[in-house]
C-alpha cells in the first residue's frame, strides 16, 4: 500500500468516527472524551485539532503537498468542533457583515482566476 492511499485510510476512518452518529451524544470521539473529560467541549477541539495537525504534516512529509482530501476530511471535524463554542458563535453572529465581505471577496477571486485560465485555454488541458 503506498503512502496516498494509508492517508486517505487514516483521514476517511478520522472523519467517519467523527459523525454524529450517536443520538443525543454526538460522534463517538466526542462520547468518548465526555466520559473521561470534565470539559468535553475544549477538549474535543483539541483533539480534532491534535488530528489535523498530525494529517497535515502527514500529508506534507509522505506526499510533498498539504492540501489533500485527507487533510480536508480532517479540517472538518476540527471547524465543527470549534463552531460548538459560544465564544465563536457570539463572535460570528457579532461580525457576521465582513464575515459576508470576505466570502465575497474569495468568491470574486475565484471566478477571476477560473476566467483567466479559461481564457488561456488552461481548463480545456484537462479535458
Amino acid at each position: 500500500m503506498n503512502k496516498q492511499k494509508i492517508l486517505n485510510w487514516i483521514g476517511g476512518i478520522w472523519f467517519i468516527i467523527n459523525l454524529p452518529i450517536i443520538p443525543f451524544a454526538g460522534s463517538i470521539v466526542y462520547a468518548l472524551i465526555s466520559s473521561y473529560f470534565i470539559s468535553t467541549k475544549a477538549s474535543f477541539i483539541i483533539v480534532t485539532f491534535a488530528m489535523f495537525s498530525v494529517v497535515l504534516f502527514l500529508s506534507k512529509i509522505w506526499l510533498g503537498k498539504f492540501i489533500k482530501a485527507p487533510v480536508i476530511l480532517s479540517l472538518i471535524p476540527f471547524l465543527y468542533a470549534t463552531l460548538q463554542l459560544l465564544y465563536v458563535q457570539d463572535y460570528l453572529t457579532q461580525h457576521t457583515s465582513i464575515l459576508f465581505g470576505v466570502v465575497l471577496i474569495v468568491f470574486v477571486v475565484i471566478i477571476c482566476i477560473a476566467v483567466v485560465k479559461a481564457m488561456r485555454g488552461e481548463l480545456n488541458k484537462d479535458i
